[in-house]
């Protein structure tokens, strides 16, 4: 359950996910709302960019694929930290290894491999939302 410092003062956190696996999707998207987060998801990156840009302010955390079709998960990330240098981005994948100093650099919060273990994950998630 989270604890009142996991809120805003007009409601739950807000997780945006972005993930070309739609079952990926859905299932981080359950565990965190059963957390008590407010999540939204997306398959495709433009679209989540689409989400993003029409009320930059409304969101606290994106957690992204690396490997999706049409813009990987650091372009992404490189775009939202354009308009909202302060948000906490973990990126996430199963593909590539980044580094934590290649992480910082291009301004993430966390790269997490895949598979994740959805334990680390909330953990990461609340820890992004303590900095």
């Amino acid at each position: 359950m989270p604890s009142m410092k996991d809120t805003t003062p007009d409601g739950p956190k807000r997780i945006l996910i972005v993930d070309d696996e739609e079952a990926l999707v859905r299932l981080i998207s359950i565990k965190l709302k059963q957390l008590g987060y407010q999540v939204s998801g997306a398959t495709d990156p433009r679209e989540a960019l689409k989400l993003f840009e029409a009320w930059p302010p409304y969101w606290d955390l994106v957690i992204t694929d690396m490997v999706m079709p049409g813009m990987n998960g650091v372009k992404l990330a490189e775009k939202f930290l354009k308009i909202r240098p302060d948000l906490p981005i973990i990126l996430c994948s199963g593909y590539c290894t980044l580094s934590a100093q290649d992480a910082l650099a291009v301004g993430l919060f966390k790269y997490m491999q895949k598979p994740l273990d959805f334990n680390d994950l909330a953990d990461a998630v609340q820890e992004a939302f303590k900095k």
